[in-house]
C-alpha cells in the first residue's frame, strides 16, 4: 500500500497497488516466488495449512540462498530481501547504514533521495546481450546484425544457456527459485488449447499473442537446434517455451535511460526478478549500465524511506499480460490497452495538415493512425485517460483553420497530456467522437459472442481462464464509453455543463489552493480540465465527478435531467 499518494492501504499481491485475490490461496496468504507466482504445490485439496505453511518455509529459504548466492557474485548495495506477508520483494534497508561499498546521502529521517544508487550487479547476473561473451554470445550478435534472428531469440538463446550451466554459475542457486521447466504446461498461454484461447481473446488486448507466442518459440527452437551449445542434451520446444514465459513476465526493457552500448531488450536481470513489478514508471526504479565499471546500477526513482519496497517497471503489465504469462488474473483491479483507428476520421474534408501533425507529434495517431492508452478499472471505478480526452479535443479542431496556432500560443499543449476545455462545443464533440471510436471496439469484442456460446457454452469462465480477461476488457470498455456518454450529456446541456464547469474549478482550488500550478491552466475551464482527467468516473455516473455535475445542476437549478439527458 502506499499511503503517501492517498492510495487505500490494502494487501498487494504481487503488483504495486494491483492485489490480486486468488481464492483459497491468497487468503492463505501464500502467493509465493517473489510474490508472482503460485507455484508451491499445495498439499490438498482441503488445505493442510502446516504443509502450506512448510512448503512456504522452503521456499523462502530457497530465495534467501538465491540472494545470497547474488551478493557473493558481487551483488552491492543498501537493499535486502524481504518477506512481505503476502510475498517476497526488495526493499530498502531499514538500518541503511551503508554497510556496503555504495555510495550513500542521509535524507531527511533516514529517507533516501531521489536518484540515489540503491545497489549495482555485475553483468555475469543478468542474462543480456551487452553483457554477455563467449562463442554462442558472439554468434548470436552476429545473427542479429545481419537480420537471421531477432533480439528475443538471442535472448532465449542466453537465457538457456546459463540454465545449462554448472552449479559453479552465479546463477545456479537462483535456478532452483523459479518454476520447473514443465510449470508452462498447466499455466499461462501454452496450457490453454489454440481455438478457445484465439476465440476469447478476439478483440482483446491479447488478440493476437498465442499465434505470436507458438510462432516466436518454433523459430527460436529451430534457429538454437542448430548451434553446438544445444546439442547434449538437444534442445527441447518446452525448454523453449518455458523460456519464454519467464523472459516475458520478468523481462526488462531500457528504454531511452540506458547508458553505454546499443540497447537490447528484453533483459534478465536476477537480482531485479525479486522486485514485484509496478506499471507506473515513477514507482520504480531506474536501471542503468555503466560502461566504466562492467555493472547493472539500480537507482532511486524518488525519495525512499527505510524499510520501503522497492518495485521494478513492468509497462505492459495487465489482465492480459498476467494470464498469458504468470497464470493468474485480477478479480477487482483491471489494466488494458486500448487501440482506436482514427483513419477514417482523419480523412474527412478540410482537416488541418498542421492539426494532423500536431496529432502525431503528441502522441495521438502514430504512423497506422492509431491512438494507444492505457485504461484501468480499480474496485468499479475507472479514470478517463488524459490522452483521449486530449486527443480528442485536439482532433475536433482539425478542420477548423489557423485553430492549431491558436492553441499552441496558448500554451495549450503546456501540460501535455492534461490540457484544458476549449470551449463547451468542442467538449461535446470531443466525448461524442471518442464514444463512437470506443463503439466500434465494443461491437468487435460483442461480434464473437455467438460462435463462443454455440462452441464454448458447456463450459465455465474457471474452465477457460482467457474469459476472465476478456470480460475484464469488456466491463473496462462499457465503463468508459458510459463516461464519454455522460460527458456528451453534459457538455451538451448548458446548465450542466456550467454546473460541472464550476464543481471542477472548486475541486482544483481545494486540491491545489488558488495559486495557478501551471501557465496552461489560467481560467476556470483550464482548471477544471485538469480535474477531469484525473477524476475517477464510474458507468452510469454513480459516485462520480460526472454523476455529481448532473446532481449539482439539478440542486441548483431545478434540471428535469431524464429530459435534459
Amino acid at each position: 500500500h502506499d499511503t503517501r499518494r492517498g492510495r487505500a492501504a490494502q494487501p498487494v499481491m504481487g503488483v504495486r497497488g494491483w492485489p490480486a485475490q486468488l481464492g483459497v490461496a491468497a487468503s492463505l496468504g501464500v502467493l509465493l516466488a517473489m510474490g508472482w507466482y503460485f507455484w508451491a504445490k499445495l498439499a490438498s485439496k482441503d488445505g493442510d495449512l502446516q504443509a502450506i505453511r512448510e512448503q512456504k518455509n522452503a521456499q523462502l529459504q530457497t530465495y534467501h540462498d538465491a540472494w545470497v548466492s547474488f551478493e557473493r557474485a558481487g551483488l552491492r548495495g543498501i537493499v535486502e530481501l524481504h518477506d512481505f506477508g503476502n510475498g517476497v520483494g526488495v526493499r530498502l534497508s531499514p538500518h541503511n547504514n551503508a554497510s556496503h561499498d555504495e555510495p550513500q546521502t542521509s535524507g531527511t529521517r533516514g529517507a533516501v533521495p531521489n536518484s540515489t544508487l540503491l545497489f549495482s550487479f555485475p553483468g555475469s547476473l543478468a542474462v543480456d546481450l551487452l553483457s554477455a561473451s563467449g562463442p554462442l554470445a558472439q554468434q548470436l550478435k552476429q545473427d542479429i546484425t545481419s537480420g537471421r534472428i531477432t533480439p528475443l531469440t538471442a535472448c532465449l538463446g542466453l537465457f538457456l544457456a546459463e540454465r545449462r550451466a554448472d552449479e559453479a554459475s552465479p546463477l545456479a542457486a537462483f535456478w532452483r527459485a523459479v518454476p520447473d521447466r514443465q510449470w508452462h504446461k498447466e499455466n499461462g498461454i501454452f496450457s490453454i488449447p489454440d481455438y478457445e484461447f484465439n476465440l476469447t481473446a478476439f478483440g482483446t488486448t491479447m488478440e493476437h499473442w498465442k499465434t505470436q507466442a507458438v510462432e516466436a518459440t518454433n523459430a527460436a527452437w529451430t534457429y538454437l537446434s542448430e548451434q553446438p551449445a544445444f546439442q547434449e542434451p538437444h534442445l527441447s520446444i518446452d525448454e523453449v517455451r518455458w523460456a519464454y514465459m519467464l523472459v516475458h513476465s520478468h523481462g526488462i526493457g531500457h528504454g531511452n535511460a540506458r547508458r553505454g552500448g546499443v540497447v537490447v531488450e528484453p533483459a534478465f536481470m536476477a537480482p531485479v526478478l525479486f522486485m514485484r513489478p509496478t506499471p507506473e514508471e515513477r514507482d520504480a526504479v531506474r536501471i542503468l549500465w555503466n560502461d566504466t565499471t562492467s555493472r547493472y546500477e539500480v537507482y532511486a526513482n524518488e525519495d525512499t524511506k527505510p524499510g520501503e519496497e522497492l518495485y521494478a517497471h513492468s509497462p505492459l503489465l495487465s489482465d492480459a499480460s498476467l494470464l498469458a504469462y504468470r497464470g493468474l488474473w485480477y478479480p477487482s483491479r483491471h489494466r488494458m490497452q486500448v487501440t482506436l483507428n482514427l483513419t477514417d476520421t482523419l480523412n474527412r474534408p478540410n482537416i488541418s495538415s498542421a492539426t494532423v501533425e500536431a496529432m502525431r507529434r503528441h502522441g495521438c495517431i502514430d504512423d497506422s493512425n492509431q491512438l494507444s492508452f492505457w485504461i484501468k478499472m480499480i474496485d468499479k471505478k475507472q479514470k478517463i485517460p488524459p490522452v483521449l480526452l486530449s486527443c480528442m479535443r485536439l482532433l475536433a479542431v482539425a478542420d477548423t483553420p489557423n485553430k492549431y496556432g491558436v492553441l499552441e500560443r496558448k500554451n495549450w499543449f503546456g501540460a501535455w497530456p492534461i490540457t484544458r476545455h476549449i470551449n463547451q462545443q468542442n467538449e461535446a464533440q470531443a466525448a461524442q467522437t471518442a464514444k463512437a471510436l470506443l463503439d466500434v471496439l465494443f461491437d468487435q469484442l460483442m461480434s464473437v459472442n455467438v460462435e463462443i456460446r454455440e462452441k464454448l457454452g458447456k463450459k465455465t469462465t474457471g474452465d477457460i481462464p482467457s474469459m476472465q480477461v476478456r470480460m475484464a476488457e469488456v466491463e473496462m470498455l462499457v465503463s468508459l464509453i458510459t463516461s464519454m456518454k455522460d460527458l456528451e450529456a453534459i457538455a451538451s446541456n448548458q446548465v450542466m455543463y456550467e454546473a460541472y464547469h464550476v464543481m471542477m474549478l472548486e475541486e482544483w482550488k481545494k486540491k491545489h489552493g488558488t495559486h495557478t500550478p501551471h501557465p496552461s491552466l489560467t481560467t476556470a475551464a483550464d482548471a477544471s480540465a485538469d480535474h477531469t482527467n484525473a477524476t475517477d468516473t464510474t458507468g452510469g455516473g454513480e459516485g462520480s465527478v460526472l454523476g455529481d455535475a448532473k446532481a449539482e445542476a439539478v440542486k441548483n437549478n431545478g434540471v428535469d435531467l431524464a429530459k435534459s439527458s
